[in-house]
């Protein structure tokens, strides 16, 4: 004879939490102006692709991010490199010309078009999140140099990407994620850091450049 047991919905198993839906990113190019860089360009719209939901996990892990599309635009005159504008990025044609190897700019501008800040006096540190996600996720093995003899936390991109690395591989790992927030929210201070770190920025710049510029040991035979 079979017996059936029968399990209390209260019992029964809870099904498993589904994770948030990876983003999707719809990119649109525009090289009316510069036909010659239509291959750059394609490039480049599937590394936004790829990148889109990677940065968001970086800045705002486990939290489903609505889809969004952003376009491209390429500037057959233009000065300088390039600059994100609400979901816009426009490239400057005569800077790919001299420098068709650098697809990590555009990676500095998407991560821009994700930050989408209200306005704030921190600019420095807008721009180094930008060149943390560029330099120590995407292009680890390209990283600029710092001149400790003029630098400071405040110098913004490459300089400051490389201290927020530091400070949060130190001392909080979630540091970057939690002054994103703080920027998003309109609410950036440098209290973020002494929560995190129990340290101001300043404190934290003299041990960073401490560390980097302390003479290396020579290697044991």
């Amino acid at each position: 004879m079979m017996l059936l047991v029968l399990i209390p919905a209260s019992f029964a198993a809870e099904p498993a939490p589904v994770p948030p839906t990876a983003p999707a990113l719809t990119v649109a190019l525009d090289t009316r102006e510069t036909p010659e860089l239509k291959e750059w360009a394609a490039k480049a719209k599937v590394i936004c692709e790829e990148q889109y939901p990677k940065i968001c996990e970086i800045l705002e892990p486990g939290v489903a991010i609505a889809p969004k599309e952003t376009t491209l635009l390429f500037k057959k005159e233009m000065e300088g490199i390039a600059f994100a504008s609400g979901s816009k990025i426009t490239i400057s044609g005569p800077y790919l010309a001299k420098r068709p190897d650098d697809f990590g700019m555009v990676v500095h501008e998407l991560t821009h078009v994700i930050q989408a800040y209200p306005r704030s006096d921190a600019g420095w540190l807008v721009e180094g999140i930008a060149d943390y996600v560029r330099y120590h996720k995407y292009e680890p093995k390209n990283q600029p140099r710092i001149d400790f003899r003029t630098a400071t936390y405040r110098d913004g991109y490459g300089t400051t990407a490389a201290f927020l690395a530091w400070s949060a591989e130190k001392y909080d790992k979630d540091l970057v994620c939690k002054l994103h927030a703080s920027l998003k929210a309109g609410k950036y201070a440098e209290g973020v850091w002494v929560q995190s770190t129990r340290k101001t920025p300043g404190e934290l710049w003299k041990e960073f450049q401490a560390a980097k510029t302390a003479p290396k040991e020579p290697a044991k035979e």
